[in-house]
């Protein structure tokens, strides 16, 4: 069977918190992470911001951590970097 072309979407906010932050429902946590897993995602400046002011706030994030995943973002690998945040 062929490999399935990949496909580029937009990611939105609660996405991401969803793949980031373990919440009170992991189907959730699980299918945010699978979709993004799947796709080429797409962010905008806001998004990126929203999700880091988030992560600050709800998850207790460092800034150190905040800017590694600003990276990963900038440099397409956040998947591979999800776990080391």
């Amino acid at each position: 069977m062929p490999a399935r072309p990949v496909t580029s979407c937009f990611v939105d906010t609660n996405i991401w918190l969803y793949a980031f932050i373990e919440s009170d429902d992991p189907t959730k946590s699980a299918a945010a992470r699978e979709l993004i897993a799947e796709i080429e995602p797409i962010v905008s400046v806001q998004v990126v911001n929203e999700v880091c002011v988030n992560l600050l706030r709800r998850a207790a994030f460092s800034e150190d951590q905040i800017g590694r995943l600003i990276s990963s973002f900038t440099r397409d690998t956040w998947s591979s970097n999800l776990g080391s945040l």
